[in-house]
């Protein structure tokens, strides 16, 4: 299925069933709640994240909870994440930016290990760990800004198209039969229902010079909260379980105007449309992971995690603003809220990691996870429409994807210097996506850090690179292709500050 004939089926689909849910790109929202980031402590985001068999870091216990098997002293850490978020925006040839700082606790921890030393020559278990710990594994926060003059339609136009559908022209237009966009567009007067011709029509002057913008403010994060035990046996096999313990918040505003600055549409002036929305919840996963060590400067692993299961509740407000020559109409929707599930699919990950002695290391880790495994559940009474979704939408816009990590770490007495690249590839099956605006991620760091016999430093930098793409509306003139979005760059800038200290 085409990217087009997703996107159009998608706007029937939630005529149909308006009057289900706040808003209406769950399937889009299902890839940017799985697309995960490891940065977790400074010295995992110095090296990509390229961790899971490298030795005893907490950033790490998300790859492979086997690594709390190769602690040896118990510990406590924390770290900051400073972040600048930068988006350059094309939109109907004209390139705006918006920059975004924020400020966030990437993680915290506690491990508790006993070495067993008197048992090396003969016992099978070396040494066991206990952590509890907090990794920031998405984050939401960013703003993006689009401008640009659009000479061949309007959001309104949209609107007016479907409500002249056959199927639904004679619907009531209130919150049971329409998104509650559609519903503000008519109790604003942007759209006009002619008693005497019988069909919708348009007070924006679809086809003539709007100026439109558009501001995405998001905010929030996924921090996984997580139980580990590990197990260290022979030094040889270190086996590793973990229960996750997902929080997601997940905020997003929306603000969206069409302005008639060459007063080129008769009687109207401007409009301007707003949503305001907010989905939060708690997850649970599992994860079992092995690391082993053929040699002593050889180390490989394999980890993987259960489907992450979440139950999220979502509130939304949304208002409509039209301004003519002669008045200002102000409507605003009732607030309202909505309960379900959403499940993420299962991932697996292995890594391998070579040392040059005491010197330092270099680590490869591989991920995989298919995102056509993303699934929602509305409820017994919305089961056609979860289905919709799960075996329609998302299952013919994903797929199986890969995130390849790899980094370096020098090592000289106290002193470590670290260097690494990530690269996720594109979530959307051929075809699906806009050229150029696929999702795919480029991740470049480096980093620095201090390890003394009871207290550790780490600091690094992290920039990260990815590509978007957002419509407004779809331009129903044009169908089956829609042009009229805009594509984002947004890059990324993290200096992440990690504390460590040993207890003994």
């Amino acid at each position: 299925m085409s990217r087009s004939k997703i996107f159009f089926s998608l706007c029937l689909f939630i005529v149909s069933y308006a009057h289900l849910f706040a808003q209406y790109n769950y399937d889009a929202e299902a890839i940017q709640f799985s697309l995960y980031e490891y940065k977790g402590t400074a010295r995992t985001a110095g090296v990509a994240g390229a961790f899971s068999t490298v030795g005893p870091d907490v950033g790490a216990i998300t790859l492979n909870p086997a690594v709390v098997g190769m602690y040896r002293s118990s510990e406590a850490s924390g770290t900051l994440n400073f972040q600048n978020s930068n988006a350059k925006s094309s939109y109907l040839e004209k390139t705006s930016k918006e920059n975004h700082l924020k400020v966030t606790a990437n993680h915290l921890s506690v491990v508790f290990a006993t070495s067993m030393e008197s048992s090396k020559s003969s016992g099978v278990l070396r040494g066991i760990g206990f952590s509890i710990s907090t990794n920031r594994i998405v984050d939401f926060n960013n703003q993006i800004y689009f401008e640009g003059k659009n000479y061949t339609n309007s959001i309104v136009d949209q609107y007016v198209y479907f409500m002249n559908l056959p199927q639904y022209i004679n619907l009531p237009v209130d919150y049971s039969s329409f998104p509650a966009d559609y519903v503000l567009a008519k109790e604003s007067g942007l759209v006009n229902y002619s008693d005497l011709y019988k069909y919708y029509s348009s007070a924006a002057g679809g086809g003539k010079s709007n100026y439109q913008t558009g501001f995405i403010k998001t905010s929030g994060g996924i921090t996984d909260m997580s139980v580990a035990v590990g197990a260290n046996l022979w030094d040889k096999l270190y086996v590793g379980g973990s229960f996750g313990i997902p929080y997601l918040t997940y905020k997003r505003q929306y603000n969206y105007t069409e302005e008639d600055r060459d007063d080129s549409i008769s009687g109207f002036k401007k409009l301007e449309y707003s949503e305001n929305y907010q989905t939060q919840g708690i997850g649970y996963n599992g994860k079992i992971g092995v690391i082993y060590k053929p040699t002593k400067l050889v180390r490989v692993g394999v980890s993987i995690s259960t489907p992450t299961y979440f139950g999220l509740k979502e509130t939304y407000g949304y208002t409509m603003k039209h301004t003519t020559d002669s008045s200002v109409l102000s409507v605003e929707s009732p607030s309202g809220a909505f309960q379900y599930s959403y499940k993420q699919p299962y991932r697996v990950n292995a890594g391998a990691s070579v040392f040059f002695d005491q010197y330092g290391f270099f680590s490869v880790d591989y991920e995989m996870v298919n995102y056509a495994l993303n699934k929602y559940n509305f409820g017994t009474q919305y089961r056609d429409q979860s289905a919709y979704y799960n075996d329609t939408l998302i299952r013919n816009k994903y797929k199986i994807s890969h995130q390849i990590r790899s980094g370096v770490e020098l090592a000289y007495k106290t002193g470590r210097i670290r260097f690494g690249y990530a690269y996720q590839f594109s979530p959307f099956k051929k075809g699906v996506a806009v050229e150029n605006a696929n999702l795919s991620k480029h991740l470049i760091s480096a980093g620095l850090g201090y390890k003394g016999r009871r207290f550790s430093v780490d600091i690094a930098y992290v920039h990260t690179i990815s590509r978007a793409y957002f419509a407004p509306y779809i331009s129903v003139q044009s169908y089956p292709s829609y042009e009229d979005g805009a594509t984002t760059k947004t890059s990324k800038d993290n200096i992440l500050l990690t504390l460590g200290f040993k207890f003994k």
